[in-house]
C-alpha cells in the first residue's frame, strides 16, 4: 500500500487480507465479481484498501500514522472495506500489518530523535521523583528520631523528678540503718558531726 500523509510525505505498508464468501450469497458474489478469491482480493479488495489507506492518512501527520495512530488507521481501513463487500457476500475476516509504516529517512531519523529525547525527559523526571522520595524519607526518619530522643529526655526527667521527690530524710535514715553494722561511727577534726540517724 502506497500513501500520503497529510503534509504529503511519501509512505507505505504491506498488508495481509482474510476474506471468505458468505455461502448464503455465493450467486450474488459470482454474479457481482466473477473468478476466484484471489482474483477478487486482487482485482478489488485491494483497490478498496488502497483507497482506505489515502483517505485516513490524508488527515494525519506521518508521526502519528507511525505512532499513535497506526492500529486507528487500520481499523479504518478494516471497516471501511468490511462494510463496502459485505452486502456482495464477501466477508473481509482480517486485515493486518505485514511490515512496519515505511516513512522517508530523515522523518524516521527525525521521530526516533523525538523518541529518544521523550525517554531521557522521562528519565529525568523519574530521577527528581526518586530524589524527592529519597529526601522526604530522609526528613521523615531525621523527624522520627527527633521526636524519640525528645521522648526519652522527657521521660528520663519524669523519671528524675519522681526520685527525687521519693529521696526523704526518713528515707536516707532508713537506708543508712539497713547498711549500719552496729558500731559507733568515730569522726575526728574539728566540725565533726553525726550522721542524721544520730540527731
Amino acid at each position: 500500500m502506497r500513501f500520503q500523509d497529510k503534509d504529503g510525505l511519501q509512505l507505505g505498508c504491506d498488508v495481509a487480507v482474510s476474506a471468505q464468501v458468505d455461502p448464503a450469497l455465493v450467486p450474488v458474489t459470482f454474479q457481482t465479481y466473477g473468478g476466484d478469491m484471489e482474483t477478487i482480493i486482487k482485482s478489488y479488495v485491494k483497490q478498496d484498501l488502497q483507497s482506505g489507506f489515502i483517505a485516513y492518512a490524508s488527515t494525519h501527520q506521518a508521526v502519528e500514522l507511525y505512532s499513535d495512530k497506526k492500529m486507528e488507521m487500520l481499523a479504518f481501513v478494516n471497516k471501511a472495506v468490511s462494510d463496502k463487500f459485505k452486502p456482495t457476500g464477501v466477508m473481509i475476516t482480517d486485515v493486518a500489518y505485514k511490515s512496519d509504516i515505511r516513512l522517508p529517512d530523515n522523518v524516521r531519523e527525525s521521530i526516533n530523535e523525538k523518541i529518544k529525547a521523550t525517554q531521557i525527559a522521562l528519565q529525568k523526571e523519574q530521577e527528581v521523583m526518586q530524589a524527592e522520595a529519597d529526601a522526604k524519607k530522609t526528613v521523615a526518619k531525621a523527624e522520627g528520631d527527633s521526636k524519640a530522643i525528645l521522648m526519652m529526655a522527657k521521660a528520663q526527667a519524669q523519671a528524675n523528678e519522681l526520685l527525687s521527690n521519693s529521696i526523704t530524710g526518713s528515707l536516707v535514715n532508713y537506708e543508712l540503718a539497713k547498711k549500719w553494722n552496729g558500731v559507733t561511727p568515730i569522726y575526728s577534726g574539728q566540725g565533726s558531726v553525726l550522721p542524721p540517724l544520730f540527731k
